[in-house]
């Protein structure tokens, strides 16, 4: 049974240099105890065809315990194949990581390490030393992810030793309690692209971000912060940046909002839950700022706060509807946005020549009150071809039949898209027909079962006939 499930978990990959030869990826994520004993025992694989060993999620004593003889058995051969190990959240231990690091200076192949969120006692002064004395010796890796774990005052060792190192690109450091004076050195971080700082409780000011020429993703997500946006508008190369749930003070939103509207490399921005300033203020700098094109989003935030049109039809949110046309995924989940609201974003499409030229592929409007009459201006959404994704839920529609009837006519005459309509149970969730429900099951909308969403006292239109909705039936 085990072997079974081995070979179920495991996947080969093409070796394009020797099309005669497979190369396999170990993945056992979450596996229980005796899989973990058969991975310690592979004594049928050869040394050098493994590329990527997955063991994230195996918290288990036993499990664990698999693990380290596993990791041990890597030190001993010769894997010069092996690209990628992710031990995250798995309860190994502070062996198991002197272990890891033997194994990293035996197998200078592996390019991706990923040792987030570890469950187990681990010793980080003991662990963090080691892996510092590997990683000065080692010239490979290029992506180390180290989240959720806390490493305190070990950070400025670790960054002393990746400060210069000639490939890594990507560092993730969410949430490891980088000290103070730790904060300067990122700096020195010249060759890093992506970069994820969020969830520490510092103050990144007095980082030079306009000496980290390469970097091109900054997450500070879920950090409390004012002056860390300082000198940001200065980072030359800046394509993503991710503040979802930080707090900033008053400051520290004027900073942010300067920040998007001078960028001119800014592709991706996202300040879902984002607080600390006006609403206004954030959409005023987006419909400046001319480079996001990507994905924006305000998930969380008061959008309702701002007018839909003013008396002469126009206004800020029909400027920001028709700034974000140009933007690949446009996500506003739970921004109080009311029927108004979408009726701008429709009538912007419509101002277009040509309204499928628009680059919008995906809008997220779930938990926004909408009610009936947003049903309307969602059914316009659905006939537009360029939108590939609409995401629903929690809309407040008691009448879903213009959405049914609004995806039949797309799937009939543009083709299919990927569509969450009802959303969880609730007074808000949106209520379709027992028939609606059955024929949206059918053609693949995955939260219509035939129970949720169903509200019979709300559907006057209902006639009595028990095939009045055969259409509906129908792929």
């Amino acid at each position: 049974n085990s072997f079974c499930t081995l070979l179920a978990m495991s996947s080969e990959v093409p070796d394009h240099n020797d099309p005669f030869r497979r190369r396999m990826a170990l993945q056992f994520p979450g596996c229980i105890a005796d899989l973990a004993e058969l991975l310690a025992r592979l004594e049928f694989v050869q040394d050098d065809i493994i590329t990527e060993i997955d063991l994230s999620h195996n918290t288990a004593v036993e499990s664990c315990e698999g693990l380290h003889r596993f990791i041990q058995r890597l030190a001993q051969d010769d894997q010069r194949n092996c690209r990628s190990i992710d031990l995250s959240e798995t309860g190994i231990s502070t062996d198991t990581i002197l272990a890891l690091c033997a194994a990293l200076a035996k197998c200078p192949s592996i390019t991706r390490l990923k040792v987030a969120s570890l469950k187990g006692p681990v010793d980080w002064e003991r662990g963090l030393r080691a892996l510092c004395e590997t990683l000065s010796a080692n010239d490979s890796i290029e992506e180390l992810d180290m989240s959720e774990n806390a490493l305190g005052t070990g950070v400025s060792g670790l960054l002393n030793v990746l400060r210069g190192h000639p490939k890594l690109a990507v560092l993730r450091l969410y949430a490891v309690g980088v000290p103070e004076q730790a904060v300067p050195m990122i700096s020195a971080l010249q060759q890093i692209k992506d970069l994820d700082l969020g969830g520490n409780t510092c103050d990144f000011s007095e980082v030079r971000w306009n000496e980290l020429v390469e970097l091109r993703s900054l997450s500070l997500r879920h950090s409390p912060f004012a002056g860390s946006l300082q000198g940001l508008s200065s980072c030359p190369s800046l394509r993503s940046l991710d503040l979802t749930g930080s707090v900033l003070d008053s400051a520290g939103f004027a900073r942010m909002c300067t920040v998007v509207a001078s960028s001119t490399t800014l592709e991706r921005l996202c300040l879902g839950g984002c607080s600390g300033g006006r609403i206004e203020d954030a959409l005023a700098a987006v419909v400046k700022n001319g480079s996001i094109t990507e994905e924006l989003d305000f998930s969380s935030s008061s959008c309702l706060d701002v007018s839909p049109v003013n008396a002469d039809g126009n206004g800020l949110w029909v400027d920001f509807c028709r700034r974000v046309l140009t933007v690949g995924k446009l996500k506003m989940r739970d921004s109080a946005l009311s029927a108004l609201h979408v009726e701008e974003l429709v009538r912007a499409f419509y101002e277009l020549e040509d309204p499928t030229s628009a680059r919008v592929s995906e809008v997220d409007l779930r938990d926004n009150p909408l009610g009936d009459e947003g049903a309307d201006w969602v059914a316009e959404l659905l006939s537009l071809a360029c939108v590939k994704t609409l995401l629903l839920g929690g809309n407040c529609i008691e009448d879903g039949t213009p959405v049914c009837e609004a995806l039949r006519a797309r799937l009939s005459t543009v083709g299919s898209m990927h569509t969450v309509l009802c959303g969880p149970s609730g007074a808000s969730q949106n209520r379709f027909t027992r028939e609606q429900l059955q024929w949206l099951a059918k053609v693949g909308v995955k939260d219509a079962n035939h129970t949720a969403g169903f509200n019979a006292t709300a559907a006057p239109f209902l006639p009595a006939a028990a095939d009045a909705f055969r259409p509906f039936g129908q792929p």
